[in-house]
């Protein structure tokens, strides 16, 4: 089978299936499920559901530590995909329990889940039926999940709650909590341990998901950036992920500077991180990256298009943003239903005046 089957988080072919048969079925379960509504006093354990993003699992990692903080002795399982279950390991506290599930072979994945009770069970994700369908599944007293807006998802849940597009992701998360946690204290947090700062600069290029290549700049942007901060550093490095890798390596032939170094596909995640920690700034797309940047805490540039920052931007005091001036942006809330089919948003974004606030930070 190719890569394209294997591949969940922008599997067309998935998201496709998910629409058309996981709604008949969410709508269909639910309609003959007898919801519980009691509230569970004494929490002892609590299911987590949180199938892709590695950026979101940053985000739920400050949701994870109220929990936590609140309910000391309680016992978490994190449920993961593919593709956020490493970040999922290294963000997350050891003491979370964190399982990894698959789509693509569903009887194995619910046999894992029905490996655990709960008390509450909990989904983070907005938009995929097939995670109501897992929810369903799971040995829970009280399952929680999003309602959507044109998702047709919510039916199974025992506790709905709506998600909105009008606040950021992390507010909607903790809104899913709130019933039983009342003041929030974290934010995303991730600690590295070094030494020292080095003169280095970070340019990651490329995002995940869906039509992916709407929330990145184009290659020409990219080239001319990198040589306008070039006399800044001592080394640029470009972060990407394996398939990223072809792109990064093109970029840096053309540029044909020693200072320019990529670790596309060849660092895994933590080496990243601790690359992230050491370096002065990071200028980053909407995407994972830049959240684990904002989280680490060092000084970030995130550039945005089609996202609102809003919603989905870095929670961090040392974060600039910047952002398209086009009218029609932003157009992203759950991360696939974009405006248009060009990155006309992403095009408009000033390289000028990415470099002087590259000036300012350093």
């Amino acid at each position: 089978m190719s890569k394209f089957f294997f591949k969940e988080r922008g599997n067309k072919f998935y998201r496709t299936l998910d629409y058309y048969i996981g709604i008949p079925l969410v709508f269909i379960i639910g309609f003959f499920r007898i919801k519980r509504k009691n509230i569970v006093n004494n929490i002892k354990s609590i299911g987590l559901l949180k199938t892709a993003g590695i950026g979101d699992t940053v985000l739920l990692s400050a949701i994870i530590r109220d929990i936590k903080y609140n309910f000391p002795d309680i016992k978490i399982v994190l449920f993961t995909g593919g593709n956020n279950y490493d970040a999922a390991k290294i963000i997350i506290d050891n003491k979370t329990i964190i399982e990894k599930i698959s789509f693509l072979n569903l009887i194995k994945s619910i046999k894992v889940l029905k490996k655990y009770q709960f008390d509450y069970f909990i989904d983070f994700d907005p938009w995929p039926r097939i995670n109501a369908l897992l929810s369903f599944f799971s040995n829970s007293r009280i399952k929680i999940g999003f309602k959507t807006k044109k998702q047709f998802r919510h039916y199974i849940y025992d506790v709905v709650i709506e998600h909105k597009n009008d606040i950021h992701e992390i507010e909607n998360y903790r809104n899913l909590v709130r019933f039983f946690i009342k003041n929030f204290k974290f934010i995303p947090e991730i600690k590295v341990d070094i030494n020292k700062k080095f003169n280095y600069a970070i340019v990651h290029m490329y995002a995940g998901g869906i039509n992916s290549y709407l929330k990145e700049l184009d290659e020409s942007q990219y080239i001319n950036l990198i040589k306008n901060i070039l006399s800044f550093f001592d080394k640029v490095y470009l972060t990407g992920s394996k398939d990223d890798q072809e792109k990064v390596e093109r970029i840096k032939k053309i540029l044909n500077n020693k200072k320019v170094v990529s670790v596309a596909g060849k660092a895994d995640l933590k080496g990243v991180m601790k690359l992230i920690a050491i370096s002065k700034v990071v200028i980053s797309v909407n995407t994972g990256i830049m959240h684990i940047a904002a989280a680490i805490g060092t000084p970030l540039i995130a550039l945005h298009g089609p996202t609102n920052p809003k919603r989905w931007g870095p929670l961090s005091n040392k974060a600039v943003i910047i952002k398209s001036n086009l009218k029609c942006s932003p157009c992203l809330n759950l991360g696939f239903e974009y405006g248009c089919s060009k990155n006309n948003c992403m095009k408009s974004i000033s390289i000028n005046e990415i470099v002087k606030r590259v000036k300012e930070l350093i």
